[in-house]
């Protein structure tokens, strides 16, 4: 049986979000990473981990954005998702998360932490169900919205991808 999105989103409580177009967090780690013992730049004390279901629709995609930690999308039903990511170092690529394995695409796609991406279901596409990994898991303070004009000039090679991927 085929699931709506809008059934997807009842049966699993999900919810808008500002970055990943519906969400719900369904696990959180009680483990407590202290101040002390992170890197630079965290502003407090973090949990370990914790993992989201969210889901992509054409009108609600992934905005560009980064946060401080490393992330892994896990797909599980739907249409693929196309993902920007635009690196640390200054490569980017676009990468598929999908199930059409040999068309290349793979059912995971690890986003390191600091890197830039935003995510879109596919012309025609109605909508990808995944779920995301964080460890440690962002706080508000983790996240940083992407200024299409900075990144274009960071990443001259991805200016088209940029555009395409934020329009």
């Amino acid at each position: 049986m085929s699931l709506s999105s809008a059934e997807i989103m009842k049966l699993l409580d999900l919810h808008p979000h500002p970055t990943c177009g519906f969400t719900n967090e369904i696990y959180r780690s009680a483990m407590q990473v202290p101040k002390a013992d992170l890197p630079a730049g965290y502003d407090g004390p973090r949990t370990l981990g914790g993992f989201l279901y969210f889901l992509v629709t054409e009108q609600a995609h992934i905005r560009l954005h980064r946060i401080r930690s490393d992330q892994m999308y896990h797909h599980y039903i739907g249409d693929p998702l196309d993902v920007l990511l635009l690196y640390p170092d200054g490569k980017s690529e676009v990468r598929v998360v999908g199930s059409d394995l040999a068309a290349g695409m793979r059912p995971q796609l690890l986003v390191p932490g600091g890197t830039f991406h935003a995510g879109r279901i596919r012309a025609g596409g109605d909508y990808a169900l995944l779920g995301t990994s964080v460890w440690l898991r962002a706080e508000p303070s983790d996240v940083e919205m992407g200024n299409v004009e900075v990144l274009t000039t960071k990443y001259p090679a991805a200016k088209a991808e940029i555009a395409s991927f934020t329009a």
